[in-house]
């Protein structure tokens, strides 16, 4: 009789342990599972972000590609005949100023020679540069119409007006 208590108590220990060995293989292989999933995601953010990377910089280059100069003169006498256009410009900075995330610029846009610029135009920039007064920029965008301002003396000045999608030295 004792030996078969023996017996019955070391069958209920056998299978106490292979439950806990069994428990503890459950959670060990959930344990993986579960780095396994954290990684696969981690690699899938990755990817997407890679992607989007590159969306970004196709987009940029297809924008940039469609750009053209149109003559100031032509803006000047008919800015509402190009507002939407997609522009590209090269220019030195006469006056800069910032709000909160954004930018607005005085450019001339015209050569002279030795350095200078004329034909001013006003843009508009969604961001944020290091970009100051007397600065040489390349920009693209939008050709909005005319920004219109008062001069020092009061004499109300427009000019043409460009929303700025990218701009670079």
């Amino acid at each position: 009789m004792e030996k078969r208590k023996e017996e019955e108590r070391i069958a209920v220990e056998k299978q106490r342990q292979e439950k806990e060995a069994a428990k503890i293989k459950a959670e060990e292989e959930k344990k993986i599972k579960e780095e396994a999933e954290a990684k696969q995601r981690e690699a899938d953010e990755i990817k997407k972000a890679r992607e989007e990377e590159v969306a970004l910089a196709n987009e940029e280059k297809e924008f940039k590609a469609s750009c053209t100069s149109i003559s100031y003169n032509k803006l000047e006498k008919d800015p509402y005949s190009y507002i939407g256009e997609p522009v590209y410009y090269k220019g030195q900075i006469d006056q800069a100023g910032s709000e909160i995330l954004s930018e607005w610029f005085r450019v001339s846009v015209t050569p002279l020679g030795y350095g200078y610029y004329k034909d001013t135009m006003w843009l508009d920039y969604e961001g944020v540069t290091d970009f100051a007064a007397e600065d040489v920029v390349r920009f693209w965008g939008e050709f909005s119409g005319q920004h219109c301002y008062k001069s020092q003396i009061g004499a109300e000045i427009c000019i043409p007006s460009v929303d700025v999608k990218y701009i670079s030295k």
